[in-house]
Order: C-alpha cells, then structure tokens, then sequence
C-alpha cells in the first residue's frame, strides 16, 4: 500500500509546546499578570524563601506579607478585591506554575510603573530591560538583598 506522503509528514513533526516566539517564551502577559520564564522563576525564588506556600495552591505566608508590603503593595486592598487574591496559574510554555490572582496582577503592574519592562504593543511580550532585569532579579532572587523596592 502507498502512503499519501504528506500526510506521513504531518504524523511524524513534532508538536510543539507553548510559544515558539523566544520573546514571548521569555516574559509576557498571561491575562494581567507575569508569564513565561520570568515568571516562573519569580513564582520559585517566592517560594524557595518562604514568601508562597502550597504546590497545587498558593498562599502567602506572614513573611511574604511583609515582604510585599515593605515593596509598597497593599496587601489588605489586594485581599478585598472580588477575585481571587493568590493563585496558581499554569504556565504553558513551561509546564510549570506562575503566580496568577490580585497579588501577580499588582506585581506586574508594578515592574510597568517602575518600567522595568515594558508590554510590546498589541502582543503579550514583556521585555524587560538590561536595567530593569537586573532590578527584578534582585528584587525576587538574592534574599541578603531587600532593599530593591518594587
């Protein structure tokens, strides 16, 4: 029996997971809040100092309040808005989790207003800027540095 050669081809392509843009890979908008590689490592270093807690469901311990706090975030209003305030978002180019609900939407926001990074127009890329990274990366990463307000 003959195959019908481009279907055979179409079988044997790989899928591909998540964005094959690299820079959307990177950092972008997932609904209003941080995605892709940075955010994840963001969502890990919260966790890996105790700031977030739980696997399949965030919470935010009372170090993590102060945390977010002492970096100008008002914990209590992002507590009393009508959504979710923490939560796990799954991140599709990583396969990983991502901070998602009230507390990721404040942060991103933030990286914007401190322009750290900025939203590509009418795309979801956030690229962030040789300045900005190092600011973030401080920021979320290096526990003996939290003088890096957000």
């Amino acid at each position: 029996m003959e195959s019908s050669g481009s279907s055979d081809l179409i079988r044997m392509q790989p899928r591909l997971r998540g964005p094959t843009d690299p820079s959307l890979a990177a950092a972008r908008v997932c609904y209003d809040h941080l995605a892709g590689a940075s955010g994840v490592w963001m969502t890990d270093r919260l966790r890996e100092r105790g700031f977030l807690n739980g696997r399949d469901a965030f919470n935010v311990s009372t170090e993590g309040v102060r945390f977010f706090e002492s970096r100008g975030l008002d914990m209590d209003a992002l507590t009393r808005l009508r959504r979710p305030f923490c939560r796990t978002c799954l991140d599709w180019s990583e396969r990983r989790f991502h901070l998602g609900g009230a507390l990721g939407a404040a942060i991103l926001q933030r990286i914007f207003e401190l322009r750290w990074a900025r939203r590509e127009e009418r795309r979801r890329a956030a690229v962030f800027s040789t300045t900005g990274e190092r600011a973030f990366r401080r920021c979320f990463g290096d526990p003996c540095v939290d003088t890096v307000a957000l």
